[in-house]
């Protein structure tokens, strides 16, 4: 009997031991990444190549002495990841937001890399030869409880980090085509309610307030024209539709953000509009079939924008509801 209990204390602690680190209140490089992956090789175009998204987490990074440097507080998941090949002198990361940031890096061969306040607040980590393989990252932020939004950016070239985010990664940031982050589900629940409507229905214009933006990168799903941005796997809302009418418009009216808007149709279709007037969306569904249209507010950067989403049959827009 002893010898039994021998035996299984013996295992449960060879159990434990081979436990993932994130289970014992570590980064678990092998979990899902926040913030969506990249295949990339040598000689990328274009380069830099930018994502955005937002720092911070629970874990205390300075306690698992991962290295120099590796400091700040980051979720247990990554919150990008890179799959590397091809050989190149040198690859660059580095993040870029208005407040203090850390980086670290699991690199292919399961060692840590890590770097704090490179330039002013902002970390770079610098791999030599990199190795072919996949390098898991995070971004830290310095003080606890910080969520920093910023853009995480990749690199072969020496460049200096930019000051000027939005001009720089202008021509960028839509042509990613590389990153993934998800899927949209028609299925879901839809994150601010639904609605019955049929021809008539009043009031009219219908008004939701909602939040734009989310964590799948929209842009390289391919859906359609002016199908962008960044949108949550959830419709923001849906509409149960019935009747005959020459026209139902759907826009969006925020305080000023980049916003998109994605509408998917009974018949399977993707109508979607960027800019229609200034940053704000508007779709036209023409002759609207009966049935349901989920519908995303995106964004075009990795930000939130509050807002009103309107569904009207009049000719009006964002200039006459504001």
């Amino acid at each position: 009997m002893k010898k039994l209990s021998f035996i299984l204390a013996l295992l449960a602690v060879l159990i434990l031991a081979a436990l993932p680190v994130a289970a014992q209140g570590g980064l678990d490089p092998a979990a899902e990444p926040n913030f969506g992956n990249a295949r990339l090789e040598a000689g990328f175009v274009p380069d830099p190549f930018v994502v955005g998204l937002s720092s911070g987490g629970d874990i205390d990074v300075s306690t698992l002495g991962l290295g120099d440097n590796c400091l700040g507080y980051a979720t247990a998941a990554p919150d990008f990841r890179l799959t590397w090949s091809g050989q190149t002198a040198t690859l660059r990361l580095f993040f870029v937001s208005n407040e203090d940031s850390t980086l670290i890096v699991n690199l292919p061969d399961g060692s840590w890399a890590c770097n704090d306040d490179f330039s002013g607040l902002n970390p770079l980590v610098e791999v030599a030869a990199p190795a072919a393989g996949t390098y898991n990252i995070w971004i830290g932020s310095y003080n606890q409880g910080n969520a920093n939004p910023g853009y995480l950016f990749i690199t072969e070239s020496n460049q200096s980090v930019p000051t000027n985010i939005l001009s720089t990664v202008a021509g960028v940031f839509n042509s990613s085509a590389a990153l993934t982050g998800g899927t949209l589900d028609l299925t879901a629940e839809p994150t601010f309610g639904e609605v019955n409507l049929a021809a008539g229905f009043t009031p009219d214009p219908q008004s939701i307030a909602v939040v734009s933006g989310g964590r799948v990168y929209v842009t390289p799903l391919n859906l359609g024209q002016g199908c962008l941005g960044y949108a949550s796997v959830a419709p923001d809302y849906r509409i149960n539709w019935s009747g005959s009418v020459p026209n139902l418009r759907v826009f969006f009216a925020g305080e000023g953000a980049d916003t998109t808007l994605l509408i998917h149709t009974p018949d399977g279709r993707w109508l979607c509009n960027d800019d229609f007037s200034g940053f704000s969306p508007l779709v036209d569904i023409t002759s609207p079939v009966d049935g349901t249209y989920n519908i995303w507010v995106g964004s075009f950067l990795m930000t939130n924008e509050r807002g009103t989403l309107y569904i009207t049959t009049q000719n009006i827009d964002q200039t006459n509801v504001q």
